[in-house]
């Protein structure tokens, strides 16, 4: 979809590092004015960056090139077309009716999304790392978001599925990248509940 969106509203554009790279300068002064203006615009109001940037190229409008990788980072962290990150309430009032299944394949979209976007984020380090002029390594993407591992995590331990508990676990270990660049608890609390879990595990063998 981005693609499309992408071609659409630039003809120029292109999602290949060197012609993106040739084509940061393009879009005349009053294109890029208008862009800018078009950021106070009521249909844009209380979105992030790459939400608006994606939402005016679904409008058709011009968007200078870096900004389209944030549309397609964004795009690519979408579940059934909200972002990830907007979908606390609907697992939560879930987990409340102990609709479990219904929240496990919610939160396995989610995390899925959220995997998705970090690859996109790796793929756009490059160009980033060239146009800002900046090591590759400072605009790669930080781990997967924790937090939604944690929510499916805490179901399987209530169904007491403590393989799936320890599998989900695996999976965000496995983008959870340098530990060094780790923010908050969350990060290990996941790691101590693996441990627990595969004490539950063999003893309920």
């Amino acid at each position: 979809m981005f693609g499309r969106l992408l071609r659409r509203s630039s003809p120029q554009a292109s999602t290949t590092n060197s012609e993106l790279m040739a084509s940061a300068s393009e879009g005349t002064s009053r294109q890029r004015a208008s862009y800018y203006e078009r950021q106070n615009d009521s249909r844009y109001e209380g979105m992030g960056q790459g939400e608006r940037a994606w939402s005016m190229l679904r409008d058709g409008r011009w968007v200078p090139p870096m900004d389209r990788l944030e549309a397609a980072e964004h795009e690519a962290g979408l579940v059934r077309g909200r972002h990830h990150t907007q979908w606390s309430h609907e697992v939560a009032s879930l987990k409340r009716e102990q609709r479990y299944d219904e929240a496990l394949a919610l939160l396995h979209e989610i995390i899925a999304a959220t995997e998705s976007q970090q690859a996109v984020e790796n793929a756009n380090a490059p160009v980033r790392a060239q146009y800002f002029g900046r090591p590759v390594s400072e605009h790669r993407a930080r781990e997967t978001a924790p937090g939604w591992t944690n929510e499916a995590a805490i179901i399987y331990r209530k169904l007491k599925d403590y393989e799936s508990e320890i599998a989900v676990i695996d999976r965000w270990e496995a983008h959870a990248g340098d530990r060094r660049r780790w923010v908050g608890a969350t990060h290990a609390k996941l790691l101590e509940r693996r441990v627990k879990a595969r004490e539950l595990l063999a003893k309920s063998r």
